[in-house]
C-alpha cells in the first residue's frame, strides 16, 4: 500500500507540475510574440505593465505548487508511519499508545515506537533525512517557508546536499524545485523499505 501511494503522489506531482509549467511556457511565448515588433521603449512599457502576471505564472505559482506537493507527500508518509507504529504497539502487547510517548510530532513518536519500543534497528541516517524534509515541510505549513535565521542542523545539511533542488534566501525566500519533492519521496521509500525489512526479519525470528 505504502509504495503504491507514494507512486500515486509521484505521478500526481509530475502531472500537475507539467500543467503549470506548460502555462508558464505559453505565457512566455505570448510575451515574446507580443513584443517582437515593438520598439525598445514600447517593450519596456509592456514588460512593466505585465510584470505581475509574469511573476505569478513563471515564479510564484510553480514554487507555491511545489511547496504544496511537499506538504501532501509528507502527509502520506506520516500517515503510513503512524499506521506502522500503531500496529507494532497493538501486536507487541505493550499497552502503550502514541499519546503515551514523548515527542512533539507523530513522526517522532512513530520513530520512537519503531526503534525503541519495538527494537527495529533502522539506520539513523534514513530517519534523519526524512526528518529534515519534515522540518522544511513544517516551515512551509506553519511559517510560510521561513526557516529562521539559523536553520536546524538537519535542515542546513539538507539545504547543502540539495542546493540545486531547494534554495533559501532573505530576498527570494524558500524556493522548491520539482526534483526536491521527488527526492523526498525517494528518501521516504528507502526508510519504509528498511522498516519493513527489519519488521519482517523480527517476525520471522519470533516464529522460528
Amino acid at each position: 500500500m505504502t509504495r503504491s501511494e507514494l507512486e500515486d503522489v509521484r505521478a500526481y506531482a509530475r502531472l500537475t507540475t507539467e500543467l503549470i509549467l506548460s502555462e508558464a511556457r505559453k505565457h512566455e511565448a505570448h510575451v515574446a510574440s507580443a513584443v517582437s515588433e515593438l520598439s525598445q521603449d514600447e517593450r519596456e512599457a509592456y514588460f512593466e505593465n505585465n510584470s505581475d502576471t509574469y511573476e505569478l505564472l513563471v515564479r510564484r505559482f510553480p514554487n507555491q505548487q511545489q511547496q504544496s506537493l511537499l506538504a501532501l507527500a509528507y502527509t502520506v508518509v506520516e500517515t503510513r508511519l503512524v499506521g506502522v507504529a500503531k500496529t507494532l504497539l497493538r501486536t507487541g502487547g505493550t499497552g502503550l499508545t502514541l499519546k503515551d510517548l514523548a515527542g512533539d510530532s507523530p513522526f517522532q513518536k512513530s520513530r520512537k515506537v519503531i526503534t525503541k519500543v519495538s527494537g527495529l534497528v533502522v539506520q539513523q541516517s534514513l530517519w534523519d533525512e526524512v526528518d529534515a524534509y519534515r522540518l522544511i515541510r513544517n516551515a512551509i505549513v506553519h511559517s510560510a517557508g521561513d526557516l529562521g535565521q539559523e536553520p536546524r542542523p538537519l535542515v542546513k545539511q539538507l539545504l547543502l546536499a540539495r542546493s540545486t533542488e531547494i534554495q533559501n534566501s532573505e530576498i527570494g525566500g524558500l524556493t522548491v524545485q520539482p526534483t526536491f519533492v521527488f527526492s523526498f519521496l525517494e528518501a521516504s521509500e528507502k526508510l519504509f523499505e528498511a522498516v519493513f525489512e527489519r519488521w519482517i526479519a523480527a517476525e520471522d525470528a519470533n516464529t522460528a
